[in-house]
């Protein structure tokens, strides 16, 4: 016997939780909550990518925002293929463009390090926050394509193939791109390895 097509098996929220991403992004077309699951598991990574791209995390946070209601507006349209983490990022890296163009942000990088155990010395802070703000500095300077490709690469810790997927550019696209950013940052900072 089928059910009827008024009767809808609900699923509670901690089974949602064990769903891969593409479940939850069908599910999302009637459920709020799948989409709510998508956004904690994935949102402190887009935070964290997002702030060192833009160098702001108030923006960054709009950033995410305006990701997660995007790929919400779009959960109808979406095709699962399994590469929803890409499609996400991809719509990121797509608003944070956005936000650099309209000039919301300086578009250089944060840092979001996450404190040691014990503090260092003072003037090795000091040092350290230097030579953190030359680097953001150069890398604000980067192309997007470069900046991108670093981003992916050292703050979202993002394989290259991922980021060629994510960019939808062949792997040797990533290196070249990842090779050259390299290249202008070391020129651009003598004596520091970045």
């Amino acid at each position: 016997m089928n059910p009827s097509p008024s009767t809808s098996k609900v699923v509670p929220l901690f089974a949602l939780e064990g769903r891969d991403d593409d479940a939850l992004m069908a599910l999302s077309r009637t459920r709020r909550e799948a989409f709510d699951v998508l956004v904690g598991r994935h949102q402190q990574a887009l935070l964290r990518i997002a702030a060192k791209y833009l160098g702001d995390v108030a923006t960054a946070r709009d950033a995410c925002q305006a990701t997660f209601l995007e790929v919400y507006r779009a959960r109808h349209a979406y095709r699962p293929l399994g590469r929803f983490p890409f499609f996400l990022r991809r719509v990121l890296l797509n608003q944070c463009h956005l936000v650099a163009r309209r000039g919301g942000a300086d578009a250089r990088l944060a840092a979001l390090d996450v404190a040691p155990d014990a503090p260092p010395p003072p003037d090795a802070l000091i040092l350290a926050e230097e030579r953190r703000q030359l680097v953001e500095a150069e890398v604000s300077k980067l192309s997007e394509k470069l900046r991108a490709v670093i981003v992916l690469r050292y703050a979202g810790g993002h394989t290259l193939e991922d980021i060629a997927e994510v960019l939808d550019v062949p792997v040797g696209t990533v290196k070249s791109r990842l090779f050259a950013a390299m290249q202008a940052l070391a020129s651009a900072l003598p004596g520091e390895a970045p």
